[in-house]
């Protein structure tokens, strides 16, 4: 059980949608940065934003975004996944082991996500996820709430995809009120 991993819980801030709108357009290209195709993704937001007004309940999510428990996820993953509707599960990451974070907080939700990884290689190394003491008895494991995304394609890449990576995780965090095709291809549910 000595192995750290890099877990990141998030919380909602209904404020997220401009936020996440400020590092999409960031990082557009010249020929990208045009109004059209900025209007194209503050609606997108907006979508995820109005919907979750409508929500009470906000889950308690965790993002595991490297299998070999080296580093924590940043800001702007707390950024994304609090706009997506997660929420905060207080804990503090840097006294102690991650795992035992984890274990501890106990989320409904489990996101795994490694930088560079396809889901197919997240699919193969998920041994390691697996093997560590508890993690059968999460509520994400009881309940079927454990995901796979794709982290080679969204979440670290160039930040116009980040709007992309919000629906993906508004996919997953409230598959009843969203559905904007990703699952499959950027997000599957890691059935045991």
């Amino acid at each position: 059980m000595g192995n750290d991993f890099a877990v990141f819980f998030a919380s909602i801030m209904v404020s997220g949608g401009q936020e996440i709108m400020d590092l999409a357009i960031q990082g557009l290209s010249e020929e990208d940065a045009n109004p059209r195709f900025i209007e194209e993704l503050q609606d997108r937001v907006d979508i995820v934003q109005h919907k979750l007004k409508f929500i009470e309940r906000k889950p308690s999510v965790a993002f595991i975004n490297t299998l070999d428990f080296t580093e924590h996820a940043g800001n702007s993953l707390l950024r994304l996944i609090s706009a997506a509707g997660g929420m905060m599960v207080n804990t503090n990451l840097y006294s102690g082991s991650a795992w035992e974070s984890l274990i501890e907080t106990n989320p409904e939700i489990i996101v795994v996500a490694p930088q560079n990884n396809t889901i197919e290689d997240t699919m193969k190394q998920m041994t390691s996820l697996l093997d560590q003491k508890g993690f059968s008895e999460l509520a994400a494991v009881k309940n079927n709430r454990v995901y796979i995304a794709d982290g080679n394609q969204y979440f670290y890449q160039p930040r116009a995809r980040i709007v992309d990576s919000l629906e993906i995780l508004a996919e997953i965090i409230n598959p009843k009120q969203f559905i904007f095709g990703y699952e499959g291809q950027g997000w599957v549910r890691f059935d045991m």
